[in-house]
């Protein structure tokens, strides 16, 4: 199984690529080797890593302004998703504090 793991510095990214890596062809990107918020960077590491899975484990260490731009999480969580759409590619979100992740069934302008 070829893994393709986002947010890969954290903790918890850091141990999933190297408890993963014995058992599945990972590839374990930090923010320096993909910013999620960069949609040709991230179509274009789902191309080259050809992932069955992509694992995000990506958070915003900008708390407040995720907290005061809730837009920027939906965003990336949304373009996370659709660059999935299509390729049969499932994707798993395990966030921390601050995560992109896209809570259904709430949209952005939802009540929340």
């Amino acid at each position: 199984m070829k893994l393709l793991i986002v947010g890969a510095a954290g903790q918890l990214g850091t141990d999933m690529a190297r408890f993963l890596a014995p058992v599945s062809a990972v590839t374990a990107l930090t923010f320096d080797g993909l910013d999620i918020t960069d949609r040709p960077s991230l179509k274009q590491a789902i191309e080259s890593a050809r992932p069955d899975v992509m694992v995000n484990y990506a958070a915003s260490t900008a708390a407040d302004r995720v907290e005061t731009d809730p837009a920027i999480v939906w965003q990336t969580a949304g373009d996370l998703q659709s660059e999935l759409n299509g390729r049969a590619i499932p994707l798993t979100t395990l966030p921390g504090n601050e995560a992109f992740i896209c809570p259904d069934p709430l949209r952005p302008g939802d009540q929340g």
